[in-house]
């Protein structure tokens, strides 16, 4: 088994194929694979990443703002992604990307209301077949349906507010 403090060089190597395999090694220490995540532009290096197992957090984030889009279709593939970065991802330039956060069954319902509407069909058809979609639209039904209710309510005091108002003044005439 290779030694903590070589895969972490090895992380820096000149050859892709070494990077590669550092990358998928799941004692490379975490913050070396932050760095290489940072300045990697080898995709297949990236995608060896998954070979690890568990993806931490720290690592994950910094996938989901990678410049390489393999590295942030890793992270709206992975079964523990964090709903808040499926949320961010949700908004992603890559159309691969967002469908994958569309299928996410984390995805937040917040993104599945935005990604089924979203312009690339394939995209909208995977946020509305996820089944957070359904409950998705039933809240944002609710919610529109408490903020008409509350207008009303507004309306009403309003209303009863400019009688009393009207009345008063009657009676001082």
């Amino acid at each position: 088994s290779t030694p903590v403090d070589i895969l972490e060089e090895l992380c820096f190597d000149d050859d892709w194929e070494v990077r590669m395999h550092a990358a998928g090694n799941p004692r490379t220490p975490v913050d070396a694979l932050v760095d290489l995540v940072h300045r990697e532009r080898d995709s297949d290096v990236l995608k060896n990443l998954r070979k690890r197992g568990t993806l931490e957090p720290e690592l994950l984030e910094a996938m989901a703002a990678s410049d390489e889009w393999e590295a942030r279709e890793i992270v709206a593939r992975y079964d523990e992604a964090d709903p808040g970065l499926l949320q961010v991802l949700a908004r992603d330039g890559r159309t691969a990307v967002r469908r994958h956060v569309a299928r996410h069954e984390r995805t937040p319902a917040r993104a599945l209301r935005v990604l089924g509407r979203d312009g690339d069909a394939g995209v909208a058809r995977a946020a509305q077949k996820n089944p957070g979609f359904a409950a998705a639209r039933a809240a944002g039904r609710r919610r529109t349906l408490i903020l008409a209710g509350v207008a009303l309510v507004g309306l009403v005091l309003l209303a009863g507010l400019a009688l009393l108002v009207v009345g008063v003044w009657l009676a001082l005439m």
